[in-house]
């Protein structure tokens, strides 16, 4: 891949310098693939690519030889640049899927978050259980039980019950119990709302920045008839599964369906996007609305009422046809003549 106008080499480098930069500061890690995404959306594939390449080159070079010069052990920063080429290119590939080759590579949108996230969790979740044994890591965790501990016992939210229950907390406990959730379909749905709210994000930058609009078309997605199958067998196989202690299996069956569950969320959300097309909604509320989504969904008060309704919808599709367009031109039915 070369450039071809230098105005190209603009947008690729400061969108990979930005993206490296966010990675490593804190709580804008979790926007470090944002500027990736502008770049998708607002500029050709090409481009959109070369911010990629240049955004795991950069991340590869300046954070592997910031390390090497302090003495750092490179086991300790290399899962760190792993981490982040991976979700960088599985990410590139979602918001900026190649124009030709296999077909599996141009599936739908929802398809490739949802094999992108599968993806991620596969590189997550080893990483995860080898930074178990990390002294470094442990010393971490303590310090936010301990941070959070004193915050909550000092806002007077706590009584003597929890505030017993709080100085049991220890790193191996926690440890163990993010291990059992990720590795039983958390570690995907986590990727997944990583991918939805660094694209979205891309999304609302790309229309602030260039008023262009992009995305797909999510009021048209529909899930597989077949798929309700598998989600039925899944949630019949983590009882089993639970019941006869079969971790295997029970694990299986969780993270498939923790994937069927995510395809029926996105048809839930294009069922709620179907009726609101319907509106003339100006795109500067479009993205307002698309702000306040996404702080809503992460509320654990009020997020998880409105994804249960979004996929509660999804399933009801199977038996009840909400997105049915109105006929707007003369009837079918023949007219019987005079």
């Amino acid at each position: 891949m070369t450039i071809r106008r230098r105005s190209d080499l603009m947008p690729i480098l400061v969108s990979a310098l930005v993206s490296v930069g966010c990675m490593y500061s804190g709580f804008l890690s979790f926007f470090s693939l944002v500027p990736l995404g502008v770049v998708a959306f607002g500029y050709d594939l090409r481009t959109a690519w070369l911010a990629v390449v240049c955004a795991v080159l950069g991340n590869g070079i300046l954070f592997g030889g910031i390390t090497l010069f302090l003495g750092y052990d490179p086991g300790e920063w290399g899962t760190d640049i792993f981490y982040f080429s991976a979700m960088a290119l599985l990410f590139g590939w979602i918001t900026a899927p190649p124009s030709s080759g296999p077909r599996f590579l141009r599936i739908r949108t929802v398809y490739r978050m949802v094999v992108g996230s599968l993806g991620g969790a596969l590189v997550f979740l080893p990483l995860f259980i080898a930074l178990r044994n990390n002294a470094g890591f442990h010393a971490f965790i303590k310090a936010q039980l301990e941070l959070f501990s004193s915050l909550y016992v000092s806002s007077g939210g706590a009584d003597v019950v929890r505030r017993s229950l709080l100085e049991q907390l220890t790193p191996d406990i926690v440890l163990e119990a993010l291990e059992f959730i990720l590795i039983r379909g958390g570690g995907v749905a986590s990727c997944v709302l990583f991918f939805f709210i660094s694209r979205q994000g891309a999304l609302m930058l790309t229309w602030i920045i260039r008023r262009r609009r992009g995305g797909g078309n999510l009021s048209a997605f529909h899930v597989a008839p077949g798929i309700i199958w598998v989600l039925s067998g899944s949630l019949l196989s983590v009882v089993l599964g639970t019941w006869i202690k079969a971790a295997p299996l029970e694990i299986i069956a969780w993270n498939t369906l923790v994937l069927c569950v995510i395809l029926y969320l996105a048809q839930g959300g294009g069922i709620v996007l179907f009726f609101l097309n319907r509106f003339a909604i100006p795109p500067a509320l479009r993205v307002i609305c698309n702000i306040v989504f996404l702080f809503t969904i992460v509320n654990p008060g009020v997020g998880p009422f409105i994804l249960g309704i979004l996929i509660f919808l999804g399933i009801a599709e199977n038996w009840a046809p909400f997105r049915v367009q109105k006929s707007k031109g003369p009837s079918s039915t023949p007219r019987v003549g005079n």
